[in-house]
């Protein structure tokens, strides 16, 4: 099994796009977000190039109380398939870290029973100390061709 674990901010959303580009377009107002077309394409990318599954570590998943994430990847135009939303510990004052999400990724890859797992992670957070499979975007310009290249060289190895 092939995963991403996928964050929205800083990856399919982005400072540049938002300042720049979006112009009123992928505007959804259920999350309050922006999400570049562009980079849209580079997630796609991946996912056609490795089969890998979507797990969602964007804070957005803790509001997904009526089930509103797989549609809305549908809708931005994401059409891979939602492994799940990764389960993260969250209050309502703060949301979850990147180390809390790290913490999460961690239990859930040892959950999975299989061998042939691979993964990476495409996040613009910076955690504590260095992380496997770690792909650290930029929030000011999201995802890039270089990461989609870094992103297809993990899962697929």
């Amino acid at each position: 099994m092939k995963l991403i674990f996928l964050d929205f901010e800083g990856v399919i959303t982005s400072m540049h796009y938002y300042l720049h580009g979006h112009k009123g377009r992928l505007y959804d107002n259920v999350f309050f977000s922006v999400y570049d077309p562009d980079a849209i394409d580079l997630v796609n990318t991946i996912i056609e190039q490795t089969g890998a599954k979507i797990v969602l570590i964007s804070d957005k998943c803790v509001y997904n109380k009526k089930g509103r994430l797989p549609n809305l990847l549908k809708k931005i135009g994401i059409y891979g398939d939602l492994y799940c939303n990764l389960p993260c510990k969250f209050t309502t004052t703060q949301p979850p870290s990147i180390n809390d999400k790290l913490y999460s990724i961690q239990n859930l890859v040892k959950s999975i029973d299989d061998e042939n797992l691979t993964y990476c992670i495409l996040s613009s957070s910076e955690p504590v100390n260095p992380v496997m499979n770690l792909i650290k975007t930029s929030y000011i310009t999201g995802i890039t061709s270089k990461d989609v290249e870094e992103a297809i060289n993990i899962l697929n190895c």
